[in-house]
C-alpha cells in the first residue's frame, strides 16, 4: 500500500509554494477540520462532501496519511494533533485506490500559509498549478462541474503523452483550497469515480 501511495504522490503536485496574485478574495470564516473514514466512507463536514468507496477499494490508513505529512501520532492527544494539522501548508486527508490502480486523493492547502494565497480563486489556483507542473504534464482548459452538491473548478491534465490522466477538482473553503485529484489510465480521469461522491 505504501508503495502505491508513494507512486501516486510522485504524480501529484505538492501544493506549497504558489506565488500568483488574484483580485477575487473570499472572506468566509470556516474552521478547518480533517475528514473521517467509517466503513470505507470518507466524510468531510468542512468541505461538505462524502466519498463512499466500493468494498474492493483500499483506503490509506491514518498512519500512512500522517507519515506522508511527517506527523508523528505516538503519544499525541487529539487536541494537539488537530492543532498540528492547522500548522501544515498541505493536509492529505484521504487516498482511495481501486483494483485497477485508478485512485482518488483529497487534500487541503492552507492558503494563509502561502504568500498572497488568501486572494486566490479556484481559477487562479489552477493557473498557478499549471505553471508549476513539469514538462511531462499537459493541462487542458479549466471548466466547472458539480460534485457532491458543490460546484468545483476542474483542471484536466495528461501525463507522459497520455499514459495517465488526472482531473484536479478545486473548491475554495474559507482560507483553504480543497483539491480532489482523480488519477486513471482513461480520459476523463474522474469518469466512473465522481459518482461515488455525495453531499455530506
Amino acid at each position: 500500500m505504501k508503495r502505491k501511495i508513494a507512486l501516486f504522490l510522485s504524480l501529484v503536485l505538492m501544493f506549497c509554494s504558489l506565488t500568483a496574485c488574484s483580485s477575487k478574495p473570499k472572506e468566509e470564516k470556516v474552521e478547518f477540520s480533517r475528514g473521517t473514514v467509517t466503513d470505507n466512507i470518507y466524510t468531510s463536514t468542512f468541505a461538505g462532501i462524502k466519498f463512499a468507496a466500493p468494498e474492493d477499494w483500499t483506503l490509506a490508513s491514518e498512519e500512512e496519511l500522517n507519515a506522508m505529512m511527517n506527523v508523528a501520532i505516538d503519544n499525541t492527544d487529539a487536541n494537539a494533533l488537530a492543532k498540528k494539522y492547522l500548522e501544515l501548508s498541505t493536509v492529505y486527508d484521504m487516498i482511495a485506490i481501486a483494483p485497477d490502480n485508478s485512485n482518488v486523493m483529497i487534500m487541503y492547502e492552507n492558503l494563509a500559509l502561502t504568500p498572497g494565497g488568501t486572494s486566490y480563486s479556484e481559477t487562479d489556483y489552477a493557473e498557478a498549478v499549471k505553471g508549476q507542473l513539469d514538462s511531462s504534464y499537459e493541462c487542458g482548459d479549466t471548466y466547472t462541474a458539480d460534485l457532491g452538491g458543490k460546484t468545483f473548478t476542474v483542471m484536466p491534465a495528461s501525463i507522459s503523452g497520455g499514459q495517465m490522466f488526472q482531473d484536479y477538482y478545486l473548491l475554495r473553503v474559507g482560507n483553504y483550497m480543497a483539491c480532489i485529484v482523480f488519477t486513471s489510465l482513461s480520459e476523463p480521469a474522474s469518469s466512473g469515480m465522481a459518482e461515488y461522491f455525495a453531499a455530506a
